[in-house]
Parts: C-alpha cells; sequence; structure tokens
C-alpha cells in the first residue's frame, strides 16, 4: 500500500455558507457520483483520502423555511459544515485528480440529485463534463432549479446555464454538464436551497462520506496532484502516486481558524 501523507498548501477561496441539513453529522446520501468510473484499459490502482479538520466548527442555525408550508414541516439546520462521525474528520468534501492531467472514460450513469424534504440530496458532488445531471423532485411542493457556472474562487455563481422549474412529483429533469468548475444549484423560490456539482475532464473525482473519507476508483497508474475542495474552506492540494493494484493513500487537514474566508451568513 502506497502512503502519501500530507497536510498541505494552496487554499483559494471556497464556498458561500448559508444552507441545509444536521448539525454536527450527516448521513451520507445516495451517490450517484460515488459509483467507480469506467476501467481503463491499462494498469490501475486506487486512491483514499482523509479529510481532517481542526478547530471550532461554525454553529449551523435552523433554517427559516416558514414560507413553504410542506417545507415547514421538517425542521433542518444549516449543513454548510458537516463534520464525520469522529467530530475530526470533513463530509462534503469533493476529492478529484486535478483536471487536465489525466484522460477517462466518460461514465455512462447520470449525476442524480433528488430535492427531498425541501433539500438537494446529495448536497454536494463530483461530475465529468458531458455526463448528464438527473434532477428529481421528490417533494409535494413547487421548485426551481438554477444552475450557475462558479470559479473555485467565487463565493457564488454568476453565469446562469439553466432554470427550470419542476413541479411538485413531477418528471425528471435531465441536463448535460456544460464546463469545467463548479455547477452551483439554487432555487429560486426556497432561497435556503444550495447544491453543488464539481465537474472535471476525467470521470476520478468522489465525496467524503460520515469517516471523511473518499476513495477514487480505477485510476490510471501514475503521479497525480490530488485537489480537495470544500464550499466555504476552499482547495487543498496533494501529490500521490498510483501504483497497480495499491491503494494510496493521503490525508488533508482543514483549519477553521485559518481556512474560512467569510463569515456563513
Amino acid at each position: 500500500m502506497v502512503m502519501c501523507l500530507a497536510l498541505l498548501a494552496a487554499c483559494s477561496k471556497g464556498g458561500e455558507g448559508d444552507q441545509s441539513g444536521q448539525t454536527g453529522t450527516q448521513k451520507p446520501d445516495d451517490g450517484a457520483a460515488k459509483k467507480a468510473p469506467p476501467k481503463p484499459t491499462g494498469p490501475v490502482g486506487k486512491v483514499s483520502a482523509k479529510i481532517s479538520f481542526a478547530g471550532e466548527a461554525p454553529e449551523m442555525k435552523p433554517l427559516k423555511r416558514g414560507s413553504d408550508a410542506f417545507c415547514a414541516r421538517t425542521k433542518v439546520n444549516q449543513e454548510t459544515v458537516v463534520l464525520g462521525k469522529d467530530g475530526k474528520t470533513l463530509q462534503n468534501v469533493v476529492v478529484r485528480i486535478k483536471p487536465g492531467t489525466v484522460k477517462g472514460p466518460l461514465p455512462a450513469e447520470p449525476v442524480v440529485v433528488t430535492q427531498s424534504a425541501c433539500m438537494y440530496r446529495p448536497r454536494v458532488m463530483g461530475g465529468m463534463v458531458g455526463q448528464t445531471l438527473e434532477i428529481r423532485n421528490a417533494d409535494e411542493t413547487f421548485h426551481n432549479i438554477h444552475g450557475r457556472h462558479r470559479r473555485l474562487g467565487q463565493l457564488a455563481g454568476k453565469d446562469t446555464i439553466f432554470n427550470k422549474g419542476q413541479p411538485a412529483k413531477g418528471p425528471v429533469l435531465r441536463q448535460k454538464l456544460p464546463r469545467m468548475e463548479i455547477l452551483e444549484l439554487k432555487c429560486d423560490v426556497h432561497g435556503w436551497m444550495k447544491g453543488f456539482v464539481v465537474l472535471s475532464d476525467h470521470p476520478y473525482s468522489s465525496v467524503t462520506d460520515e469517516s471523511g473519507t473518499a476513495v477514487l476508483e480505477n485510476v490510471p497508474v501514475g503521479e497525480y496532484e490530488i485537489e480537495a475542495w470544500h464550499e466555504l474552506y476552499g482547495v487543498k492540494t496533494a501529490k500521490v502516486r498510483v501504483e497497480e493494484g495499491a491503494t494510496a493513500e493521503l490525508e488533508l487537514g482543514y483549519d477553521a481558524a485559518t481556512d474560512t474566508p467569510q463569515p456563513i451568513p
């Protein structure tokens, strides 16, 4: 097993924090984004990344959802920062190989996001440019899905990619994932709803679970720079070497005292 431990580097400003879910730990969402990518023809290995968290996490306050009677049935807190079960790791961090350094086949399956209890599930996903985003509405209320392009260093999406309405338990919407960096999802009807799809030019990305771990499967053998992105705490990077049939392990760390770009509104 190849070991690469790094608490490293390059934190660029990461995200807006306003939204959704449970304080502390959160049960991982259904993740089409976590399926292994198609296996390439050459030798492959894995990357297992653990995302640690130091310092005091910001309070995740109750969301004000009284504007919609259906949404108000469920009490939900912000989930901009969701810690792992041990309180020392971080969920909802996208881990990927840095774009422009590896090629891989386009996954046949879509990236799936479901509007459930007036939240996006999963909240954070990885995807590949050209892959299909499938949007479902499991709620008994109307939603509007506003997709905006956001750069890694921006605190909010700016350019509208699509803006579609979806009635209560209505037909599935499908949208091609258009370009690199981040597709930010928001609902113009329910302002607390927010989700993120981090887009790459390859299929090698995953999202940390309740143990703070993300695993990249079927990675071609080679040396890579790994990027981790969190919506509030930004980007961290580390180098790793993937060998055939082995798992390259690495650790990246965020610190609440030094990595927060702005207060959560």
